[in-house]
């Protein structure tokens, strides 16, 4: 899901929890996994003016996303959401991911 793009009911019980990194993909994730209904809508509702990571701002401190990523999928084990053993994978796959970007992130390049 694209961040901007996100529409909420504010009758939901679940916040973002109090983490500068990853909170809008904890809630949203955290939303799936408990079940709420979903409507996806197949209309261009934002547009994003850098590359998803690594470019500038917030993503552009690679560790920093990897460990709120990493306290996210742990934050989800300790609600019951996510098996031990999910949690082992997602947090593999989220450290793959994590070294992937290091290496491409030399040649990425701004969208323009």
């Amino acid at each position: 899901m694209s961040t901007p793009a996100v529409v909420v009911r504010r009758s939901i019980p679940e916040r973002f929890p109090a983490r500068y990194f990853a909170e809008d993909y904890e809630l949203w994730t955290e939303l799936v996994l408990r079940g709420r209904k979903f409507v996806m809508v197949r209309e261009v509702l934002a547009f994003t003016h850098k590359l998803d990571w690594g470019a500038g701002g917030l993503s552009a401190d690679l560790w920093a996303m990897e460990r709120a990523e990493l306290e996210m999928y742990k934050a989800l084990r300790q609600k019951g959401l996510v098996s031990p053993g999910l949690r082992c994978l997602l947090s593999g796959w989220s450290i793959a991911k994590h070294c992937r970007r290091l290496i491409l992130r030399p040649f990425r390049t701004a969208r323009k």
